[in-house]
């Protein structure tokens, strides 16, 4: 009840309140958003992640929405999005 009340008093998006409230971690959001995209959750430190990548993509795309390449999948670069809706606001 108390993340509905803060949530009332805030501009914050949910995800941001229940996590300040210590009532899911980031991770939790991070695998629910990823079930709800039907997409794959990548946990980054569990995996070695590929600095030849990054030049593969523009860092100010990768900056501006949080996208981190992490590796190779059938000759397409797999990127990891802490926000897959950002995936919708890139145009190539």
């Amino acid at each position: 009840m108390d993340a509905l009340v803060f949530k009332a008093n805030t501009e914050s998006r949910i995800d941001d309140v229940l996590e300040a409230c210590k009532l899911v971690s980031s991770s939790h959001i991070h695998q629910a958003l990823a079930d709800q995209w039907s997409l794959s959750f990548i946990d980054l430190d569990q995996i070695q992640l590929d600095a030849a990548l990054n030049d593969k993509l523009d860092v100010g795309l990768r900056i501006k929405h949080t996208l981190i390449p992490c590796g190779n999948c059938r000759g397409q670069i797999a990127i990891a999005a802490s926000d897959p809706d950002h995936f919708s606001q890139i145009r190539h």
